[in-house]
Parts: structure tokens; C-alpha cells; sequence
């Protein structure tokens, strides 16, 4: 019988280091080479900035490749 593992889609830094039991800064390390870090935006004054800032950063990155 399979046992089932409830598992997070997503997870921080430090959650994702201890998962694997590996350094944070090498949980990061990977992350970022496999390209698999999202920036989740919360509701702040500054939202609006904060999003237009990392857009331009994700179209610059993309026409780089």
C-alpha cells in the first residue's frame, strides 16, 4: 500500500534545506539554477513599484537567454 505524503507545492528556504537536509545557501543555489523561484507579492503600499521592478528584471533575464 502507498502511503501518501502530504507535501507543500511550495516552501521556504530554510524549510526546503531541511527537507533535503542540505545548507541553506546550497537550497538556494539550486533553486535558483533550476529556475524555480517564485516571488509571491503581498499587499503593501509600495506593491504597484515592487511589481513593475520585477517585471522589467523577468523581461531583461528572458531576452538575455
Amino acid at each position: 500500500m502507498e502511503s501518501r505524503v502530504n507535501r507543500k507545492k511550495f516552501v521556504r528556504y530554510k524549510e526546503g534545506a531541511e527537507l533535503y537536509s542540505i545548507s541553506q545557501s546550497k537550497f538556494e543555489k539550486l533553486a535558483k539554477d533550476a529556475k524555480a523561484i517564485y516571488v509571491f507579492l503581498i499587499n503593501f503600499p509600495g506593491r504597484k513599484v515592487f511589481a513593475k521592478a520585477i517585471d522589467k528584471a523577468a523581461k531583461y533575464r528572458y531576452n538575455c537567454y
